[in-house]
């Protein structure tokens, strides 16, 4: 069984009914945030939802006028396996700057070691408080094999620890 987050509510719709038309069974969507805890989280209601960020009152404010708000259920990753009784094998997140976040309450899955392809949006960690740095510690990628893809249009590359990432890329991992 695979589980599939999705923070906006007309996403979820949108993925539920691709997964009925394809008679897709093994997959449970789950319109909730993942994050490092339970509670409530603000997203911005657009079609790359994110949540809203606490440190930036006028970017939230404009925002909030634009695309409007909501307040949806937030989970961790690594309450969510328990409850449900699986062990992921790969983690996919794309989470618009929020990364750092939902690592955080995966901490017992990455102890796994699992497979991972995470986009990393560079220019939003900030508004969440975090950085590459974080991320890539709460990784702890010296147990993967890594390629960055610094380009939607080029292939991946060998990961290179000491060079910046300071743009939107994706990383992808696999076990050492």
């Amino acid at each position: 069984m695979r589980g599939f987050f999705e923070i906006n509510p007309h996403n979820a719709r949108i993925a539920q009914q691709n997964m009925e038309l394809n008679s897709t069974s093994n997959v449970i969507i789950e319109q909730k945030a993942t994050g490092a805890a339970e509670g409530k989280v603000r997203m911005f209601r657009k079609s790359n939802a994110s949540v809203t960020p606490k440190n930036i009152i006028s970017w939230g404010m404009i925002k909030n006028l634009i695309y409007g708000v909501e307040d949806v259920e937030m989970i961790s990753l690594d309450s969510y396996a328990e409850h449900k009784n699986i062990k992921p094998t790969l983690l996919k997140i794309d989470v618009e700057g929020y990364e750092t976040e939902v690592l955080k309450g995966a901490k017992k899955i990455l102890e796994t070691t699992p497979k991972l392809e995470i986009e990393i949006h560079t220019e939003i960690l900030s508004r969440q408080n975090t950085s590459v740095q974080e991320i890539m510690e709460l990784i702890d990628i010296s147990r993967y094999h890594c390629w960055i893809q610094w380009d939607e249009f080029e292939a991946p590359v060998d990961f290179e620890p000491h060079k910046e990432i300071n743009k939107r890329v994706h990383l992808f991992a696999i076990p050492k």
